[in-house]
């Protein structure tokens, strides 16, 4: 199942040196979409 909001992996997980706290990198890809209408 896809991530709604355009996330898709963990990346570049850090943690203290005492295993208390943590911090990581996520990727994202969104894009966006247009709809035309009319044109002949």
């Amino acid at each position: 199942m896809r991530d709604p909001t355009g996330g898709f992996g963990v990346i570049r997980v850090l943690t203290t040196p005492d295993g208390q706290y943590f911090a990581y990198g996520t990727l994202r890809q969104l894009s966006e979409l247009y709809l035309l209408q009319g044109l002949n």
